[in-house]
């Protein structure tokens, strides 16, 4: 085995063997194998939820906005009360 000062570096041959050329590994990743793979699956999991959730916010929005003219109309309420279901 060869052993290198620098953290960033694999320190055993199989380490470097089994990397594709260029990437770069730390010491976590050597203690570790696998857990960066599944901490950047967990990250692009959760960066999935938000763009949803946002979407869902932004479709709510919009549908209640097209919907208050025909529910002050048809439930004859003044545009004050339409205001609050805005402004929640």
């Amino acid at each position: 085995m060869r052993t290198n000062a620098c953290p960033t570096v694999p320190t055993t041959r199989y380490a470097a063997a089994r990397q594709p050329p260029g990437t770069v590994t730390t010491v976590a990743d050597q203690k570790h194998p696998g857990t960066a793979a599944a901490t950047a699956e967990h990250g692009r999991l959760g960066l999935a939820l938000i763009l949803v959730a946002a979407f869902m916010v932004v479709l709510d929005f919009s549908i209640v906005n097209v919907a208050l003219s025909s529910i002050q109309r048809e439930r004859g309420v003044s545009a004050a009360t339409v205001q609050w279901v805005v402004t929640g």
